[in-house]
């Protein structure tokens, strides 16, 4: 996309005072066309939520720039570097990425599929006591997170770093999550009195249930 500016000023009077400096979008284009050698002519950039976004020949990666400007007599020029995006694997397989700014609810996803993987239980019985440590249907298990290198999916955004959930410990827990709604269960006898297990937590039983 050669329609791009291949200049911007920085200010108004910046081709007065100071001179131009390389647009941010001209630079994610040049850095993108390094990495990606294709048509150019398949190649866009524009600017979502303040990011640079190229998009081309099947990848989609994203920018945090910084325009050019003068300071105490040093120019400064304008640069970009990759936006992180993080990628996470739970131990049932699947990935959840999202910018590395924005990643915590894609670990606690992943945190939470593998633990519904492995204890099994239901994600409603399910309780995060850290990152790392859940508690379920009577069990508390614990993960560790190891490096892993993903390959970016044809035009998806460029996975920078990346984690898979590894299974360390399990241990028995009485009385359920000291932060859960009720005990945890597996089954009805887990349970006192009339209550039932229902989705890994135990409770009053329902009106058919009752009869």
């Amino acid at each position: 996309m050669r329609s791009i500016a291949r200049f911007g000023c920085l200010m108004i009077f910046a081709a007065l005072a100071q001179g131009c400096y390389a647009s941010v979008t001209s630079v994610a284009y040049d850095k993108f066309v390094a990495d990606y050698p294709c048509d150019t002519a398949q190649i866009s950039a524009e600017l979502p939520n303040g990011r640079v976004e190229v998009v081309g020949c099947e990848h989609d990666q994203q920018y945090s720039c910084t325009a050019g400007y003068d300071y105490e007599h040093t120019r400064n020029p304008t640069t970009c570097s990759y936006r992180t995006r993080s990628a996470f694997q739970a131990t049932d397989g699947s990935i959840h990425d999202a910018w590395g700014d924005e990643s915590a609810a894609a670990a606690k996803e992943a945190a939470t599929l593998s633990a519904m993987h492995d204890l099994p239980c239901a994600r409603a019985a399910i309780v995060a006591i850290d990152d790392l440590t859940l508690e379920g249907c009577g069990q508390r298990i614990t993960y560790r997170n190891l490096s892993q290198a993903f390959a970016t999916p044809p035009g998806h955004f460029r996975i920078t770093t990346g984690v898979r959930y590894m299974l360390v410990g399990r241990v028995p827990i009485s009385g359920g999550s000291p932060t859960s709604s009720g005990a945890g269960c597996s089954k009805d006898t887990d349970c006192k009195g009339d209550r039932i297990c229902v989705q890994g937590q135990c409770g009053p039983p329902t009106s058919t249930q009752s009869h």
